[in-house]
């Protein structure tokens, strides 16, 4: 009996002793992946740097985006515009900023000034007797950033870009009328599933080809590529609507 529980007491011992020396070992593992107080500054710097990294490529692209929409606002068609100060018609007490003529006798001004909280307010004139009076359009002004575009395509539809406030990351809008300027709405162009940017900017103002209109838009994505990509959309009823026409030049 008492050899019996030698044996049991020796073998229970040893099971004992080579728990205790696999916990040892389990513990000597677990202190080799902890990092030392060296270690851990170290990753913290190069995590540090990383996040500083992101951060000044989000802050260059946002500052060459904010380029290209001006470079290529500097390119939109001038459209005939007042480049002379001080021209104004007797109807309107602001400066005349555009003036087209869609037939020998029917066209419109745009009258801009009092700038207020970054934006200009606008009045727009037509006229039907090829100049020599104008009738108000718009009830009340309406307000637009400086440098907004206008552009009339007949007596009722217009457009114009506003390219927002300058020195902020806002992108321009298309804004389009079909009562002659006397209200306007936002043109929604449909991002195509195969287009990853979401800043679809426009090029310039629609063009009438083949009984259609046609616009370019393109996208910016500096991180991926400096080059721009352009796409091309057209209407087929003078600009209400957009559809996905190729890929452009």
């Amino acid at each position: 009996m008492q050899i019996s529980a030698l044996i049991v007491g020796i073998y229970t011992s040893n099971h004992i002793i080579k728990e205790y020396r696999s916990l040892v070992e389990q513990n000597e593992e677990i202190k080799k992946l902890r990092l030392s107080k060296k270690q851990k500054k170290i990753l913290l710097s190069i995590l540090g740097i990383f996040l500083i990294g992101i951060t000044i490529i989000y802050i260059v692209d946002i500052i060459y985006t904010k380029n290209e929409i001006k470079r290529e606002k500097d390119n939109v068609t001038n459209n005939s515009y007042i480049e002379k100060e001080g021209d104004y018609i007797d109807e309107c007490e602001l400066p005349v900023v555009y003036k087209h003529f869609t037939t020998d006798k029917e066209g419109h001004v745009v009258c801009m000034g009092d700038p207020a909280m970054g934006k200009y307010a606008v009045m727009i004139y037509a006229t039907t007797d090829g100049g020599s009076t104008w009738k108000q359009v718009t009830d009340q002004f309406f307000t637009v950033h400086y440098d907004t575009k206008f552009k009339f395509i007949n007596e009722e539809v217009g457009f114009y870009i506003d390219y927002g406030r300058q020195g902020t990351d806002e992108l321009a809008i298309l804004e389009r009328t079909e009562d002659g300027g006397k209200t306007w709405q936002e043109v929604k162009i449909e991002k195509m599933s195969f287009i990853e940017e979401n800043n679809l900017l426009f090029k310039d103002f629609p063009e009438e080809k083949e009984n259609k209109l046609e616009i370019t838009i393109y996208t910016l994505n500096h991180a991926k590529t400096p080059s721009r990509t352009y796409y091309l959309y057209e209407s087929e009823d003078l600009g209400k609507t957009w559809s996905y026409k190729e890929k452009a030049d």
